[in-house]
């Protein structure tokens, strides 16, 4: 039980990592279809897919507001001084654009985690956010999973 609560911690320090604290949506339950490979991750619940060992997530939540409002608020201000080789964009993809973030974290019990955010414009009040994170001795395994999730995302209505 006190990995599944640390997976479901390191899903909001994801959020809270990279958002404003003042930035709380309401955020509806939408089921997300992603094409990526599940088979690493051993718990699935909703939109998240968990490893405990080593320690994965991945997590898509639709946002009820704009690509652009999402995109300054989330990754707008000041840096967490905690995130360490913090790197941005945007980029466009199979139609869509994309804006991304990345850093190293030292998750609570010690662990060098790698961070990743993509905030995905849907329509002109929707976006999606794909996070996710990994243990950086599994950097080959899971390095790629994270951004096919958030490439493929799409909500299933």
């Amino acid at each position: 039980m006190k990995k599944i609560i640390a997976a479901l911690a390191l899903s909001l320090l994801t959020f809270n990592g990279f958002a404003q604290e003042d930035y709380a949506p309401e955020v509806p339950e939408i089921p997300v279809e992603m094409n990526f490979d599940k088979s690493l991750y051993s718990m699935n619940e909703g939109n998240m897919y968990m490893s405990m060992d080593p320690v994965a997530f991945v997590l898509a939540t639709v946002l009820p507001v704009s690509y652009e409002a999402a995109t300054d608020e989330i990754f707008g201000g000041t840096p967490d001084p905690e995130l360490k080789d913090l790197k941005s964009g945007e980029l466009t993809e199979n139609g869509k654009t994309y804006s991304y973030q990345t850093a190293n974290v030292k998750s609570d019990d010690g662990k060098n985690l790698i961070m990743e955010m993509y905030i995905i414009k849907m329509d002109a009040e929707t976006s999606m956010m794909v996070s996710g994170a990994y243990d950086v001795k599994a950097k080959t395994k899971f390095e790629k999973e994270i951004k096919k999730a958030a490439l493929s995302a799409k909500p299933v209505q």
